[in-house]
């Protein structure tokens, strides 16, 4: 992530690495370092609870603050995030928060908005948004752009075939994979040897969640080894909570539309193969509106 798009966060983005050494932080962390003691970052550390619950704390000022510690599947570093409000991690920098106010349910609309964000947000070779069909469990892809790529199928098909994909894994743990460099030590799925003779060489795979179910994702990859990192996780990961009411319910209007195409495509068949007139008015009323 671009350090100016990093600084414009509006709280705190501490990153730590394995040995708890503070390796980067945006404006917001710089200025807050400055207040905390030198224990504040490591009792947070050591807090054994689940690091994506938020928990207040207190500075040595008395002033009360909220932290989350962010850690991401692919990453030994970890980050801490310091807002002032138990909802802050609902917050973007603002040229975001304003795509995402005008933000819409319409199926013909939320795709673009999501690409424009994304676009707006990270450098990449290949990005592709995906929907999932939790009737059919099947994958469909909504949008794709950067390096076509031939190979076996990654990027849709029946959950039980993707079992050692990307896709497959952040669907059945929910959560976000990184891959900062990717190159054969680190191999993980199916795909992989096949994004590597491409030359993609940072992989960045995000699900998008809606009611403790994976409905999409949003699939990454660049040619520059390092192009993704944590910050760029947690980043995705805010972003796709906050898409995916969205994206869900423009799912369902989208599915709405192909269901009353398909009845109205079905009762024309119907009709041109009926000649008798008392057929014909009877199917009319039958039919709901």
């Amino acid at each position: 992530m671009k350090k100016q798009l990093l600084d414009q966060f509006p709280y705190a983005i501490i990153r730590v690495n394995a040995e708890r050494q503070v390796t980067l932080t945006n404006l917001c962390g710089q200025d807050l370092l400055l207040k905390l003691n030198s224990n504040f970052l490591e009792d947070i550390l050591d807090d054994t609870t689940d690091p994506s619950l938020i928990k207040y704390k207190i500075l040595p000022s008395g002033e009360i603050v909220f932290v989350q510690v962010f850690i991401v599947n692919g990453s030994s570093d970890s980050l801490v995030l310091i807002g002032d409000e138990v909802d802050f991690l609902t917050h973007l920098p603002c040229p975001f928060e304003q795509i995402l106010e005008d933000f819409t349910t319409d199926p013909n609309v939320v795709n673009q908005r999501i690409v424009s964000l994304v676009q707006e947000a990270a450098t990449f070779e290949r990005f592709d948004l995906l929907r999932m069909n939790l009737s059919l469990r099947k994958y469909t892809q909504e949008y794709s752009i950067g390096i076509e790529f031939e190979g076996p199928v990654v990027l849709h098909g029946a959950s039980s075939s993707v079992l050692d994909t990307g896709l497959g894994w952040i669907f059945q743990n929910s959560a976000t994979h990184l891959v900062e460099t990717l190159s054969p030590a680190v191999f993980s799925f199916q795909e992989d040897p096949l994004l590597y003779q491409t030359g993609l060489r940072s992989i960045l795979r995000v699900p998008i969640v809606f009611d403790q179910g994976v409905i999409g994702a949003l699939l990454l990859a660049s040619i520059k080894p390092g192009q993704f990192t944590i910050e760029d996780a947690m980043f995705f990961e805010i972003l796709s909570k906050l898409i995916a009411p969205s994206y869900v319910y423009a799912g369902v209007q989208l599915q709405h539309e192909f269901q009353t195409l398909g009845t109205s495509a079905l009762l024309q068949t119907i009709i041109s193969t009926v000649s008798d007139r008392f057929n014909y008015d009877f199917l009319i009323n039958i039919v709901p509106n």
